[in-house]
């Protein structure tokens, strides 16, 4: 994670997403898109849990998909 000149946390480090969600799982991420594919990578350290995402569309919301996998992976690992 990079901070500011301050010392705070970015929650951005190198091109990486760093976050706690509300639920305080750990992901780390990055996602990218152009003209006919989005993709994202997110990783749950603590869960030993990655997912990946590819669509051949050029907007598509991972906002409300990728929360439900890693709710549907992480209960099923517990």
């Amino acid at each position: 994670e990079q901070k500011t000149t301050s010392g705070a946390g970015t929650g951005y480090g190198i091109g990486w997403r760093i976050v706690v969600d509300a639920e305080g799982n750990k992901w780390i991420g990055h996602g990218g898109g152009s003209i006919g594919g989005t993709t994202q990578l997110w990783v749950f350290p603590e869960h030993d849990l990655v997912i990946s995402m590819a669509s051949n569309l050029t907007e598509l919301d991972y906002a409300d998909v990728l929360p439900r996998l890693r709710k549907l992976f992480i209960d099923r690992l517990e």
